[in-house]
């Protein structure tokens, strides 16, 4: 089980559509509590972060953090791209129990989309998209920008 969200599902306030001005097609954002981040369990770590980002996180200074901010970055990627993605493509996300390791966040902010995930954003038409962090001792937040 992994770490519950604190501002809830997808919602509207979450979930942002802009016009096509900027280039911008969607953006999302996410907010994570650093202390629900599981890193004892291993199984967990394994399905959602790619070896490169558990390697990363790691040599981190305060590893739970850096996880957190992770996971945190792949919730707010998935709401980006959800936000303006064609009707009856592929998701790029399947659901609550489904991994997010397709979904790596790359230590300079950028994101590779791997498997599934790659397909869905393709077919949404997403170029790239944008991860930016922030910190607290207690909390994490996150923003995507799918362009």
């Amino acid at each position: 089980q992994g770490p519950q969200m604190v501002a809830g599902g997808v919602g509207e306030a979450e979930k942002v559509m802009v016009k096509e001005g900027g280039g911008v097609k969607g953006i999302g954002c996410d907010v994570e509590m650093v202390s629900a981040m599981p890193l004892e369990n291993k199984t967990f770590l394994e399905r959602n972060f790619t070896e490169s980002e558990m390697e990363a996180c790691l040599a981190a200074e305060y590893p739970r953090a850096a996880f957190t901010g992770k996971w945190s970055a792949k919730e707010a990627v998935i709401k980006a791209v959800s936000s303006f993605q064609p009707s009856g493509s592929s998701p790029v996300w399947d659901g609550p129990s489904a991994p997010l390791r397709d979904i790596e966040i790359n230590s300079d902010k950028t994101v590779t989309f791997h498997g599934v995930a790659a397909e869905a954003v393709k077919a949404a038409g997403v170029a790239t998209v944008n991860v930016h962090l922030t910190h607290s001792e207690q909390y994490c937040l996150a923003y995507a920008q799918a362009k």
